[in-house]
């Protein structure tokens, strides 16, 4: 049976407090009750420290430092000898609908990568334009990068295992980049995520269960989180937008 351990990039910025006590109080506190292990980890600390599924790690916390700090936490989990088969890593602006989780986590492969696919490249620009991108990496030779999205992806443990042993990983890319270069050839299973934005999309995929927070007003994100826990599945959500015009603030 697939155990699943969620990992949670957190950091000791003060703005995001709300979004920390959001999740903790909410879809962690769910995934908690139902067996699912889930640890926050940040950066900035002057010790690394574990406690309480919090780990503080010493290194930078900033954006920049994001593949570097999620290196340091996948390699203090190895190290540590804790029990899963694969890491569902995502971030503050995450909401997991846990019943819809657990449906799909049963289900997953024993060598396992997905997340919704994206592409990057070192023209930064092309990054939006994915057949622009193609056509030109043909002419000039560059390497795009396939990887699946940070907000959240599934990493089975052996291919964690691959990730803190390869020599040479690029910690000036963003985190999410940085594994998809790591694990380059490897298949990336899509997997889909519903987006809330300044909009409530009315229709979402089959087996998802993710939800990703992102509109211009921050605050009103942090508030969300805690709001969807009044609904059960998607489904349920989605419903009530359908019969409403939204299901939250």
């Amino acid at each position: 049976m697939n155990k699943i351990l969620i990992l949670i990039l957190s950091t000791k910025d003060k703005r995001y407090k709300n979004f920390i006590n959001g999740c903790t109080n909410g879809w962690v506190n769910t995934a908690r009750q139902n067996g699912i292990r889930c640890i926050f980890y940040s950066g900035g600390a002057t010790e690394t420290t574990f406690e309480n599924d919090n780990l503080k790690l010493k290194c930078d916390d900033s954006l920049s430092g994001t593949a570097y700090k999620l290196y340091k936490a996948l390699d203090f989990i190895e190290k540590s000898n804790i029990e899963y088969t694969h890491i569902y890593r995502t971030n503050l602006s995450s909401f997991i609908f846990v019943e819809d989780f657990i449906k799909f986590k049963n289900s997953i492969a024993a060598e396992f990568y997905a997340g919704v696919v994206g592409r990057y490249n070192k023209i930064s620009v092309l990054n939006k334009f994915h057949f622009i991108s193609l056509f030109f990496s043909k002419i000039f030779k560059f390497q795009i990068i396939k990887y699946a999205s940070g907000s959240g992806f599934f990493l089975s443990r052996n291919l964690v295992q691959e990730v803190i042993h390869k020599n040479n990983l690029k910690f000036d890319y963003i985190d999410d980049v940085m594994i998809g270069e790591a694990l380059n050839g490897k298949h990336i299973t899509p997997i889909s995520r519903y987006d809330i934005s300044d909009v409530f999309p009315k229709n979402f995929e089959n087996n998802c269960f993710h939800v990703r927070l992102k509109s211009s007003r921050r605050e009103i994100d942090a508030s969300r989180l805690m709001e969807l826990n009044k609904f059960k599945t998607l489904t349920d959500f989605i419903e009530e937008i359908n019969n409403y015009g939204k299901g939250i603030n």
